[in-house]
Parts: C-alpha cells; sequence; structure tokens
C-alpha cells in the first residue's frame, strides 16, 4: 500500500494542469477497497489544503503550485518513514516562529488558532471539570492580600493549586483534596485536622482556552474552594509564590527563572465576579488568633 500511496501522492497533477481521477491515479490494477483508502487520503489532503478534490467525481489536482511541492515533500516523508511531528509526549506548547512542529501540542495549538479564527462558533476539542482552592493570607511586612500560586512548567503560568478532575476521584472535593497531597507535599497537611474547605462556586466557565500545555480548544469548568481554619505554616516550593491581589486584576507579570511569567488575568477576574463579595473580601486562610 506505501508504494501505491507515493505513486499517487507523486502523480497528482500540478494545478494548470487537468485534474485526474482518484481512479486513474490508482492504476487499472487497483481494488475497490484500494480506491476507497485513496479516497480517504484525498479527503487528509483536502484538509491539509494542498489539493483540490471533488467528492462527487473524485477529481484530484494540487491547490497551488507550492501545494504541488508539499506533496513531492509528503512522498519523501513516505518513502523514508520520517514523520512530520515525532514528539507527542512531551507537554507545553512553543509559539516561536519555526516550532509549530516539536511537539505535538504546539503543533495542535497551531492547528487549534487557526480554526478559530476559521469557525464563528468553535467546539472544543477538549472538555475539563478542574478544582482550584484559594489559599489566601494577608501580607506581614505589606498588610495587603495575597494568594498562592504555583508555577506550571508546561503552561508557563502561575496558577492557583488545584488540577483536572479524573474519574476515579469521584466527587470534585476529592480532586481538590488529591491536588493538595500532590502540589504542597512538603507541608504534609491532614483535611479536617490541618484544614478545612469551603466551597466557592461550582462548573464556572471561562470563554473556551487554547491550551498552553496540550494545544487543545478546552473547555473548562472550575470549581473553586477557600482553604479555612489553616493551623500550621505551609512549606513552599521554589515554585510557590505568594501573589498580591492587585497582580490579579491589572494583566501584570511575575518575575521568574524563566523570565516574566504571566498570570490569566481574564480568568481571576471570572472568579472574583462569581465568588460572593469578591476575592478581596475572603476571610484569610490561616486561624486568626482570638
Amino acid at each position: 500500500m506505501r508504494d501505491q500511496l507515493l505513486r499517487f501522492l507523486r502523480n497528482i497533477p500540478q494545478s494548470n494542469e487537468p485534474p485526474k481521477t482518484i481512479g486513474e491515479l490508482a492504476g487499472a490494477s487497483a481494488s475497490t477497497e484500494d480506491i476507497r483508502l485513496l479516497i480517504g487520503a484525498a479527503w487528509l489532503l483536502r484538509i491539509l489544503g494542498v489539493v483540490s478534490f471533488d467528492d462527487r467525481t473524485n477529481n484530484i489536482r494540487a491547490s497551488a503550485q507550492t501545494a504541488k511541492y508539499a506533496l513531492n515533500s509528503l512522498a519523501h516523508y513516505l518513502e523514508n518513514d520520517l514523520k512530520v511531528v515525532e514528539d507527542w509526549k512531551t507537554r507545553g506548547i512553543h509559539q516561536e516562529p519555526g516550532r509549530s512542529f516539536d511537539n505535538g501540542a504546539s503543533f495542535l495549538y497551531a492547528l487549534e488558532t487557526r480554526r478559530q479564527r476559521l469557525q464563528t462558533a468553535p467546539e472544543p476539542s477538549r472538555i475539563e471539570r478542574v478544582a482550584q482552592v484559594l489559599i489566601k493570607r494577608t501580607n506581614p511586612d505589606t498588610f495587603q492580600p495575597e494568594l498562592l500560586f504555583q508555577y506550571d512548567e508546561n503552561a508557563d503560568r502561575y496558577q492557583l493549586i488545584g488540577g483536572r478532575w479524573r474519574p476515579t476521584d469521584g466527587e470534585m472535593l476529592a480532586t481538590v483534596l488529591r491536588e493538595i497531597d500532590e502540589e504542597l507535599p512538603a507541608c504534609n497537611l491532614t483535611y479536617g485536622e490541618d484544614y478545612e474547605l469551603v466551597q466557592l462556586a461550582v462548573a464556572l466557565e471561562p470563554a473556551l482556552t487554547l491550551s498552553r500545555t496540550f494545544g487543545a480548544l478546552t473547555r473548562y469548568q472550575f470549581t473553586l474552594y477557600l482553604m479555612s481554619n489553616l493551623r500550621c505554616d505551609l512549606q513552599l516550593q521554589p515554585g510557590d509564590r505568594w501573589v498580591p491581589l492587585s497582580h490579579l486584576f491589572m494583566a501584570n507579570t511575575i518575575d521568574n527563572a524563566s523570565g516574566d511569567v504571566r498570570i490569566d488575568y481574564e480568568l481571576y477576574q471570572l472568579f472574583d465576579r462569581n465568588i460572593e463579595g469578591g476575592v478581596a473580601n475572603l476571610p484569610d486562610s490561616y486561624v486568626t488568633e482570638a
């Protein structure tokens, strides 16, 4: 089949030549199943924009001169068993020019960015339920209210403690408890003894978001909690930062070893609007001495 695909890719007519049918390109010895497979390949090439393909007549030709060269390039990839994107496991997108093929997340991010431009109301490729916890304090030196954030290297963002719901979690409370254990391991906190949780909001949905971790257009549903009655000091890790509330609503950045890191302030403005009284009026997480 690979030889047939190679012949197919290399013999698709140039854009200034008459189109040919899939049957003509497949050859007289091609079976019905071969024709169907090549029609499937033609649809994929049409999605890429490199061919004009009429599914009523099965006529096909390159969409432009550069497209013909792209077909030749794809044939070289196929012939030499090369992959357009080799790494589909590494998370985190690269937005620098020329790096869209570095990993699957960057490639998907480029695809989804274009799809957002082409569609008026694009459907998400991914839906995630997320639990996050607000841990609030008053800075002992500046007396300004702050929230605890943690740096996510994959997303290159500072985010609240929390993460994605897993089917094994059952309830969202189990998700946030698991995330606290995973993301604040040095603190060795026990729910019900060292802290309590107050649910602030359920299933908040921001606008569809391009995930900086996976590159997919994502619909997020956030459930928010406030950590309360915290009875011990938190042992922070290098990626943990107390962030003034002013940073959340003024599009500020946080200095990091990798440079200034942007906070998704639009998201936290959404949180602020949907928390009764707003984030600033939430009590501190720490137990207040009588």
